[in-house]
């Protein structure tokens, strides 16, 4: 069965040791990155990069040896993670990204703040790892019953019923978990790396504990966990403790933090409790005060088209850090009222066309313009078809350019070959200095 994230493009980098690691990468805005756990991918945030992607930039990643990721003998352990973590932050040049962390994830982000390998604006723990401690007897426990070998002799019944123990009500959406898992064991090359880095993994975490790092995390931290949360703490050596006991062992370390625990959700919580998880995210991370939401601006930007309110677009156009403008050069298109009411000897009837706001992809829309003028050479009335190409990034225009520019359509109309600034000084001293432009209605 598809999932959410599916349809989603996937990228990939390179970072040290030539290590390519996947990722998606949806909406604009806020950058927030997130972290899957134990034996997982990134698929298992389709549910809420969906709907948090329309205000945000989402970001979610296969760790080494998971997902499309690179598959390697890896030295697997939290550190390794951790640091691959940071690398692909600085490679996407992202500066203090939202961390969202799953799990084994919430034990790889754990490190990572606490060290202040990159810096992070806020933290995101979901059914975090490393919350729940244990002793060097049951230590050795773990590294009894964990072995490659243990997990390869797991039924196919077992496989399901494991994975279905992440969820209080386990979901149709959450099939692919099952499917995914089914279809590594017809390879048994796959298999047998998939074994043995899940072990790794797991053993890692056990013998790099992170609770003692977590009173030096300084940044505003989230901590959510299911309430019928099955994997945490683990029943068979802790069963005197319940998951909300763990998280507030956890939480009280982290001065600046809250924890939210959600009903009727498993381990997967933000799978299976997407709705409720997403607005508890929204929340916590809000909008950055200084920008509007992609899905905010949009709006605003179709109302304007289709009302033909030229103050707002013009005023929308000007808030661009970068702009081609229409008529010349890069001028900041802030000053192309200005050139139109002073300098030019041109009255501009700019018309939108019907149903001119057009999405060309994610960050992309063009808006079509029928500008009609007196050609002032011949003067004649003449009628030019504008399209201007916009691309929207953390909710504001950073660059617009127009496929067919009036100064393109004089320099062919009048042979002048591209020599605009040889023949500006007549045109600075020929034309009268009142005209307007104006919109028509």
């Amino acid at each position: 069965m598809p999932t959410v994230i599916d349809v989603f493009t996937v990228n990939s980098v390179t970072l040290s040791d030539n290590i390519e690691v996947a990722y998606i990468d949806k909406g604009i805005g806020l950058p927030i990155v997130f972290v899957h756990g134990l034996a997982s991918n990134f698929k298992v945030w389709g549910q809420n990069i969906s709907e948090l992607s329309k205000d945000y930039r989402c970001i979610a990643l296969d760790l080494p040896g998971y997902g499309q990721s690179s598959k390697s003998e890896f030295r697997v352990s939290i550190r390794f993670f951790a640091e691959v973590l940071a690398q692909f932050i600085n490679a996407l040049a992202l500066e203090a990204p939202v961390l969202i962390a799953h799990s084994m994830g919430g034990h790889i982000s754990i490190l990572l703040a606490a060290e202040q390998m990159v810096p992070i604006k806020q933290l995101i723990l979901t059914a975090p790892a490393g919350f729940e401690q244990f002793s060097a007897m049951e230590q050795k426990w773990f590294q009894a019953v964990m072995s490659p070998t243990l997990l390869r002799a797991a039924s196919i019944e077992r496989i399901k019923k494991n994975i279905k123990e992440n969820f209080y009500h386990f979901p149709e959406e959450a099939g692919f978990m099952i499917t995914e898992r089914l279809q590594l064991l017809k390879n048994k090359m796959a298999y047998d790396y998939y074994t043995r880095l899940v072990t790794q993994s797991a053993l890692a975490m056990i013998e790099e504990p992170v609770y003692d790092l977590l009173q030096d995390i300084d940044i505003p931290t989230l901590i959510l966990f299911g309430k019928e949360d099955r994997l945490i703490p683990n029943r068979i050596l802790h069963p005197q403790f319940t998951t909300e006991m763990i998280a507030l062992q956890g939480q009280s370390q982290i001065e600046n933090s809250q924890l939210i625990m959600i009903p009727e959700a498993g381990h997967f919580l933000q799978f299976e409790q997407a709705d409720i998880y997403n607005e508890y995210i929204r929340d916590f991370v809000g909008l950055a005060p200084d920008r509007m939401s992609a899905e905010k601006y949009l709006n605003i930007l179709r109302s304007a088209v289709i009302q033909k309110d030229f103050p707002t677009l013009s005023s929308m156009y000007a808030d661009a850090a970068t702009l081609e403008s229409t008529l010349w050069g890069n001028l900041k298109e802030e000053y192309l009222l200005y050139y139109l009411e002073h300098w030019m000897d041109i009255t501009i009837d700019i018309v939108l066309i019907e149903e001119s706001l057009q999405e060309l992809d994610e960050n992309r829309w063009t808006i079509n313009w029928q500008w009609h003028l007196r050609d002032p050479l011949t003067n004649k009335e003449v009628s030019i078809l504008v399209k201007s190409v916009f691309i929207i990034t953390d909710g504001q225009v950073i660059y617009q350019k127009d496929t067919y520019s009036i100064w393109e359509w004089l320099t062919q109309t009048h042979g002048l070959n591209g020599r605009l600034w040889g023949w500006w000084p007549w045109w600075q001293t020929k034309v009268k200095k009142k005209a307007k432009g104006m919109l028509s209605i």
